[in-house]
């Protein structure tokens, strides 16, 4: 009888692809587990490991982080020509280990370090990274001028995260570059409300699909005096799904979607009370009288902790269905039909807070769907 230990090296790559491939999709995925795997294939016994040692593509994943560096470096040590999937928190150690040669291998990287911004800005300008295809930087950025050239040598960029959790002003771009990122299909900020107008307003994305915006708590700075502006922003229109977190106004919503013309899908989502109730968003969206219709497209409402009084989605629901009976809309000098809702979802916390009758009500309308958000993605 044949046993694991006994397989073939051939078979044994494949088990070792198909379990780092499993570890990779994980939502909350721990190095230490990827490293105990590792580790654990090459006891086994010589064929375990020079199988495991000749298998490149197990080590492609690379962790530059406190008590991982060593592992980190043996990971490199063995990745061969593959591409690279480099998290980092320690911009001295991504120095040390990242050649020229692998630079041009990262294919993902996430950066995470909140006291040596301009040290990583310095590192990752200075090396010639240009393959990335997944970017996320997670710091205290001060200066939006050195992202914003690093951007625009990733042609191949599919997605970005720009996180920052520190008040500190964003300084925009001082020169007219206007970079265009032609793959990106997926941005997520979380940043305060006029640095994320910073960063739409200083890029193209002719592809871009998905964008998620989270706008942090801006109580403990003060009160903001004005919504996003987004007058100097590209228009999005491959743009279909939006969502908007935290401490949003209603005006945030709004400009986005003047520039977001083909939306299908708006997903609002943990409320902070910044705003009190979100009633007059929807009365934009379903007035009667106005000659152009924002988002004529949208068929579908995701609410997940956010208050609109269900009278208010009731009233756009009805005016989108009757609108899509009787009426065209100017989008980009172009006439297009106003469609329907297709659905509104509400997550379970938010359902409770409607009475069965009122969501009886709107089933006449359209379908209504119990929604969970997806972990990860909105909190």
């Amino acid at each position: 009888m044949t046993t694991i230990s006994s397989l073939p090296p051939e078979l044994l790559q494949h088990i070792f692809d198909a379990i780092v491939d499993a570890w990779e999709e994980q939502p909350g995925r721990r190095w230490s587990s990827l490293m105990t795997f590792h580790a654990n294939i090459r006891l086994v016994d010589r064929t375990w490991n020079t199988t495991a040692l000749h298998t490149s593509s197990i080590w492609r994943n690379i962790p530059l982080h406190r008590g991982f560096v060593y592992y980190a470096k043996f990971c490199l040590a063995h990745s061969g020509g593959q591409g690279l999937n480099v998290q980092a928190s320690l911009s001295g150690a991504f120095w040390d280990a990242i050649k020229e040669d692998q630079a041009r291998r990262i294919r993902t990287l996430e950066v995470e370090d909140k006291e040596a911004y301009r040290d990583w800005m310095t590192i990752l300008l200075a090396l010639p990274i240009n393959g990335l295809e997944r970017l996320s930087l997670n710091s205290l950025c001060s200066s939006w001028e050195e992202p914003l050239t690093l951007l625009a040598r990733n042609k191949n960029l599919r997605e970005l995260e720009i996180t920052r959790f520190f008040h500190q002003p964003l300084v925009p771009t001082s020169s007219r570059a206007h970079p265009a990122l032609p793959s990106l299909k997926k941005l997520k900020i979380t940043d305060w409300a006029q640095e994320t107008q910073s960063v739409l307003s200083s890029f193209s994305a002719p592809a871009l699909e998905t964008l998620h915006i989270a706008v942090n708590d801006e109580h403990r700075y003060g009160q903001r005096s004005r919504p996003m502006t987004l007058d100097d922003m590209d228009l999005f229109d491959a743009v279909k799904e939006i969502t908007f977190q935290f401490a949003v106004m209603t005006g945030d919503v709004l400009a986005l979607l003047r520039h977001t013309p083909n939306v299908e899908v708006l997903r609002l989502a943990h409320s902070w009370r910044f705003q009190i109730v979100f009633n007059e968003l929807l009365e934009h969206l379903a007035n009667p009288s106005a000659a152009t219709v924002l988002a004529p497209r949208l068929r579908i409402l995701s609410l997940h902790e956010w208050p609109i009084r269900m009278a208010a989605i009731l009233g756009f629901a009805r005016a989108r269905l009757s609108r899509s009976r009787t009426s065209l809309s100017t989008v980009e000098g172009k006439r297009q039909r106003v469609l329907p809702m297709q659905c509104v979802e509400l997550s379970e916390r938010t359902i409770l807070f409607y009475s069965q009758d009122d969501v009886a009500r709107l089933q006449e309308v359209c379908e209504v769907r119990v929604w969970e958000p997806p972990a990860g993605e909105v909190r």
